[in-house]
């Protein structure tokens, strides 16, 4: 899914890398299909504090996977790279997966189900959606809301910065 070149490898000191880890400065897309951003928090006991650690998942299935062997509480978000020919718009966008469900059908096949913000189903067009019902399911993960970005918006809206409700395009 992605691809990477020796050209754009980027070169870490011993002591600060990761002894099996290599990295890049440029990945490429091979396969323009459903991709996953997962922020999960880290935390360091001896500095007593934290960071996040930002992975990318190509599959599903190793989304599916990875998920069970992480605190649930340290994942902070999961974030859907939908394709262009998926998405209204023509390009890649990204959607913001608020519950993560493990499906099967009938046959055993196991995929995910993504919830949004709203309650709905996303359609991302991932491989392994299938054609027959669900009949069985369990939530790996569900996301609090973020209050944050609802008061932000609110704040913005009453601040008067976000423009007129009704503003025409004469301005009259």
């Amino acid at each position: 899914m992605f691809t990477t070149y020796p050209p754009y490898e980027f070169p870490i000191p011993p002591g600060l890398a990761h002894p099996d880890a290599r990295y890049w400065r440029v990945v490429e897309l091979s396969l323009h299909a459903p991709w996953f951003l997962l922020s999960v928090e880290v935390p360091d006991g001896e500095a007593g504090m934290s960071f996040v650690r930002t992975m990318i998942f190509g599959w599903e299935s190793d989304l599916i996977s990875f998920i069970p062997t992480v605190d649930a509480g340290e994942i902070k978000g999961l974030v859907c790279m939908v394709p262009g020919w998926k998405a209204p718009c023509g390009q890649w966008t990204s959607r913001e997966v608020h519950e993560v469900w493990l499906a099967s059908d009938a046959g055993g096949q196991q995929f995910l189900q993504l919830i949004d913000a709203d309650g709905q189903a996303l359609d991302v067009g991932l491989p392994t959606e299938p054609d027959a019902a669900v009949s069985d399911r369990e939530l790996l993960l569900k996301f609090k809301p973020r209050r944050r970005r609802q008061a932000a918006a609110r704040r913005l809206r009453n601040s008067g910065r976000a423009g007129p409700k009704h503003a025409s395009a004469t301005g009259l």
